[in-house]
């Protein structure tokens, strides 16, 4: 077994490889799986909330896109700051402005990369993309803990409307210096391990980051540039120091998918878990399946959480 530089998670350097997209549940629906809907439609005013909570995302178009990666003004030169890490300190602050939480930075790590999207085209970052500016969108503690009600389930498509407009506001500013930028949401990459490279927390018991200030009650999205940053480093207390002892996420789980058992392991939940990394297992299909029962995600282990409630 292999630490990654002293990171807080342990990998199997024999199993561990680029994670197919295609193998995440939600292209469950792309390989013969059936999502059936629930048994009772919900009322009208809560199916509206849920649609128009989401609407950011669906219609703010190249929110999350590669293009375009040229400069805005192919023949201005870029804009040099002081050092690297002024240029992060910069960026971050610009980050919290257009609606982070959080906002750190990582050098990418492509095992973090997906090995294809999800339509199956290999994922390369352009050459010299080697950073990534990883931030957190907070969700509301309280509309969460309603979950599994759909008024959870529309606040966490709020914390994805506030993705799209965080993602594509700092990749557009980073493109008007005259650097590259590619705006990501879920794709791309694996979040929550660029995300414990970026420092801004661990990754729990229940497969969620964990935040100091936000508990898993974030949502993640990034942008990958070429423009010189520094790294943040990673938060030293490990997700064995956190969660080992604590399981009421698991004990929430009204579908079983979370693990109770009391350290992390290498077993894995099926093809929609990435091998070869130290965590506890969750089981993804048996997750979906109850948001496919309620017709809605569910989000109990995040409100569950003592971070997410402190």
């Amino acid at each position: 077994m292999r630490n990654l530089a002293a990171l807080p998670y342990t990998v199997d350097p024999q199993v561990i490889r680029r994670f197919d997209q295609r193998k995440t549940i939600f292209m469950r629906g792309h390989r013969g799986g059936r999502v059936d809907g629930p048994k009772t439609p919900p009322h009208r005013a809560e199916l509206a909330e849920l649609r128009a909570s989401r609407v950011v995302q669906t219609r703010l178009k190249g929110a999350y896109s590669a293009e375009p990666l040229h400069r805005p003004d192919p023949d201005a030169a870029a804009y040099e700051f002081a050092s690297p890490g002024e240029a992060a300190a910069d960026v971050k602050a610009v980050a919290l402005r257009m609606g982070a939480a959080l906002a750190g930075v990582a050098r990418v790590n492509p095992l973090w990369l997906y090995s294809c999207d999800g339509g199956g085209r290999p994922v390369e970052l352009p050459e010299g993309v080697e950073s990534a500016i990883v931030m957190a969108v907070a969700m509301d503690a309280g509309e969460i803990a309603k979950s599994p009600a759909s008024a959870a389930s529309a606040e966490a498509a709020r914390g994805y409307s506030g993705m799209a407009v965080v993602a594509a506001s700092v990749a557009e500013y980073i493109r008007r210096l005259g650097w590259r930028a590619v705006s990501c949401g879920n794709g791309t990459a694996l979040s929550i391990p660029l995300a414990v490279d970026a420092g801004l927390g661990v990754m729990g018991r229940s497969g969620f980051l964990l935040t100091r200030d936000h508990g898993a009650c974030v949502r993640l999205c990034k942008v990958f540039t070429d423009l010189p940053l520094e790294p943040d480093e990673p938060v030293q207390d490990g997700a064995e120091d956190i969660c080992g002892a604590c399981g009421l996420c698991a004990e929430a789980c009204p579908a079983g998918a979370i693990s109770s058992a009391s350290g992390p392991s290498f077993d894995v939940a099926g093809d929609f878990n990435n091998p070869g990394i130290l965590r506890w297992r969750v089981d993804a299909e048996a997750c979906h399946d109850y948001w496919c029962k309620i017709g809605h995600d569910c989000s109990n282990c995040i409100a569950a959480c003592p971070y997410t409630c402190a």
